[in-house]
């Protein structure tokens, strides 16, 4: 959507913002070779207008080649080798408030120049609709002065002098009013019914909306239109009257009458509301393939209404959403000129006409910021519809040019899930091809060979990892799809750049086992840790909110007792027992966590001896996913007990080897 005499002009291929200010008019066919971002053009030149739609065809360049990365797009189009049509219609739908006789004249005088901008030899029909409710016998009806005037000026009969004079006197000169809609300001209401059977055969019989013409429809008026709604933040001006709050509950929800294809019903009467882009559906539904340009000369601007007591004028609100759908022009009410506007108006219905300027994208779900546009491989200003997944390009080429549209699916969005970091709520899981193990472990912890001597005897030889290493990235270069990570904290802290290269295997979808101090590291509190570990916590993953407290022995041995609560997960498929103890056993009590996404399948009962770990009943086993992996995570540090011999160290290895299958969806 353009505004003309309010804002000024921007280019931008990425993002496709594009505005006009003042004279400013597209050179709609010799001007469309524009090659950088920017450029003002001068006006029309017709003569140059007319010889401008030869091309003999475009090979793209370098801005258009190449494959579209994954997720993106790039659809292409050619211009047709001849315009789509010679004949256009114009209706001015009008507002019929006493206050604007002055400038529905002025609107008239500038039909001169909506003339000048269309290609020579152009057959054009003008036409007046009043902007009445359905209680006016004039609503979505062509309107004349009197009897001596026709109801369709047309070029083929009348020369532009007498046409602006006929139709300036019919827009000034007692123009009929109506008080049911504050003066008249039913404008979509109007438009809309004139889109029903019997009104459009009545203009059809009348000559006008001819079947081969294209349309433009050019709304005039100094308020919002009775059915508008109103940005939300905006105060309406107030309606002294009181007319238009009841206009509105009245007249903008209709039972619609049938629609009919001669005996036919193609749609029955049924309930609608009429809003802008039904209203705008319907034009462009009634012509078909053929171009429809909307206008409005309207206030744009809230600082330029006449403020004076008692005056009543707005913004188009209802309009401006109805000029923007279409891609149209604004033009602004206030400055009293409208050549202008009217010519660029004008000048967007030419375009049309010759060229194709509507193109359908072929993939739904576009990116908007990442639309660009390439006009015989130049970049080119454009408009995107999201309602309608079209972009609508101002300068459109010539006759044969090719249009290159690049895009990309807009992002999924990700939900939002309490308790639980964005990374890991995003995505689905992606199951793993193999189990290929790694671990990060403090090369100087004392269990090492201990836990590397029981992962052994269920199969595992996991990949040992230094810091430097997760931070480099290399377990996600050499395919590690678990990384198990425990007594990390337990010799010294580790640093910012460390919980972040972890968090990127995550983020690559990679599977975590957390064990013991490693899972305190999943979590982002430490609330009433051990002594040991207060100043090795954090920095941590914080992929799920929780706290962690404790980190020591569970005393008596009793209380180092795992017990299972649910014996259908797959991670205790297979244990012989669901008390299960392996001998004296450090833990982490983990509390306030988000405990539908975390399923807790096992606990243990501290006893709270010597404040080692706070007294309680927690979680001994969780599991989760984050983003395209899943999470495990065990609080006591039961890795070491695999080697033992124990039923419950049997036990312990089943579940390990359960809950590697499950990592990576086996």
């Amino acid at each position: 959507m353009k505004t003309i005499g309010r804002s000024s002009q921007r280019f931008s291929p990425k993002a496709g913002w594009y505005s006009t200010q003042g004279t400013l008019a597209l050179a709609a066919a010799a001007a469309l070779a524009l090659s950088g971002a920017g450029c003002e053009l001068d006006g029309v030149a017709v003569a140059v207008m007319d010889d401008a739609f030869v091309s003999e065809g475009y090979e793209a360049g370098s801005p258009t080649e190449g494959e579209p990365a994954e997720g993106c797009h790039l659809d292409r189009f050619q211009q047709p080798d001849a315009q789509i049509t010679r004949n256009i219609d114009v209706l001015f739908l009008v507002d019929t408030s006493g206050s604007l006789n002055e400038e529905r004249g002025a609107v008239a005088n500038g039909i001169d120049a909506f003339v000048a901008a269309l290609p020579a030899n152009v057959s054009y029909r003008v036409g007046v609709m009043l902007a009445h409710g359905p209680g006016s016998s004039r609503s979505g009806r062509l309107y004349r002065r009197n009897a001596t005037y026709p109801y369709v000026y047309s070029s083929d009969e009348m020369d532009l002098a007498t046409l602006r004079t006929r139709l300036r006197e019919t827009l000034t000169t007692g123009v009929a009013t109506e008080n049911a809609t504050d003066g008249g300001e039913a404008m979509l209401v109007s438009l809309n019914r004139a889109m029903d059977d019997d009104r459009l055969a009545e203009m059809r019989g009348q000559g006008f909306l001819r079947d081969d013409a294209a349309l433009a429809v050019v709304i005039v008026t100094d308020e919002q239109d009775i059915c508008a709604e109103f940005p939300e933040g905006v105060t309406p001006v107030v309606d002294g009257q009181g007319i238009e709050p009841v206009a509105k509950a009245n007249l903008c929800t209709r039972m619609a009458p049938a629609k009919m294809d001669g005996s036919i019903i193609l749609m029955p009467s049924h309930q609608e509301a009429i809003t802008p882009d039904l209203v705008l559906a319907k034009v462009k539904a009634m012509k078909r393939d053929l171009p429809v340009v909307v206008g409005g000369v309207i206030y744009t601007d809230p600082d330029l209404i006449n403020a004076a007591p008692g005056a009543e004028d707005e913004v188009g609100y209802g309009i401006t959403d109805f000029v923007d759908l279409a891609g149209g022009v604004l033009v602004e009410l206030s400055t009293g000129q409208y050549d202008d506007g009217l010519n660029e108006i004008g000048v967007v219905a030419s375009i049309r006409m010759n060229l194709q300027a509507e193109f359908g994208l072929s993939h739904a779900n576009a990116n908007p910021d990442s639309i660009q546009v390439f006009v015989d491989g130049n970049p080119a200003a454009y408009n995107f519809l999201e309602a309608t997944n079209t972009v609508q390009v101002s300068e459109p080429g010539q006759p044969l040019s090719v249009v290159d549209i690049r895009y990309c699916d807009r992002a999924p969005e990700i939900p939002v899930v309490g308790g639980v970091d964005a990374m890991c709520s995003a995505g689905e899981f992606v199951p793993k091809a193999e189990l290929r193990v790694g671990m990060s472990i403090h090369l100087s912890d004392g269990s090492l060979g201990t836990i590397q001597a029981g992962l052994s005897q269920i199969g595992i030889t996991p990949t040992i990892f230094s810091d430097q290493q997760i931070i480099d990235g290399v377990p996600q270069a050499q395919g590690i799809t678990v990384m198990i990570v425990t007594r990390r904290m337990i010799v010294s802290p580790a640093t910012q750049s460390y919980v972040d290269g972890l968090r990127a295997f995550v983020a690559a979808g990679g599977s975590v086992l957390a064990e013991y101090d490693g899972g305190a590291l999943m979590f982002d509190s430490f609330v009433g840790v051990n002594a040991g570990f207060q100043d090795r916590m954090p920095p941590s993953l914080a992929l799920f909110e929780g706290n962690a407290a404790g980190g020591g022995l569970l005393l008596p041995t009793t209380a180092s007792t795992m017990t299972v609560t649910d014996v259908n997960d797959p991670l205790m498929a297979g244990l012989t027992s669901t008390s299960i103890t392996t001998g004296l056993r450090t833990a982490f009590a983990i509390t306030d966590f988000n405990s539908t996404w975390l399923h807790s399948s096992a606990t243990f009962t501290s006893t709270g001896a010597s404040s080692l770990v706070p007294a309680g009943t927690f979680p001994a086993v969780m599991k989760g996913r984050c983003g395209g992996g899943r999470v495990t995570i065990v609080m006591m540090n039961q890795l070491q007990s695999l080697s033992g011999t124990t039923p419950g160290a049997l036990d312990m290895r089943q579940m390990f080897t359960n809950a590697f299958s499950w990592l990576i969806g086996q």
